[in-house]
């Protein structure tokens, strides 16, 4: 019961990871004044690579799995 439970919240935090990156990748402006703007793509596509593996990590697992 634990173990899926730790896998939705998994699956929920990097889905959501990956749409902020994707927002901030279109420019969408957020209010981080202390992030210079030239690093915004770099950490919009650091944060989806890191996201984008980790989910397709837990979603590989979890078919492997059954």
């Amino acid at each position: 019961m634990l173990r899926e439970l730790i896998e939705v919240m998994g699956i929920c935090t990097y889905s959501l990871l990956c749409l902020t990156a994707l927002l901030g990748l279109l420019k969408w402006k957020f209010a981080v004044s202390w992030i210079k703007p030239k690093y915004h793509f770099t950490l919009a596509v650091l944060t989806l690579t890191s996201a984008s593996t980790h989910l397709t990590l837990i979603l590989t697992h979890k078919a492997l799995a059954k």
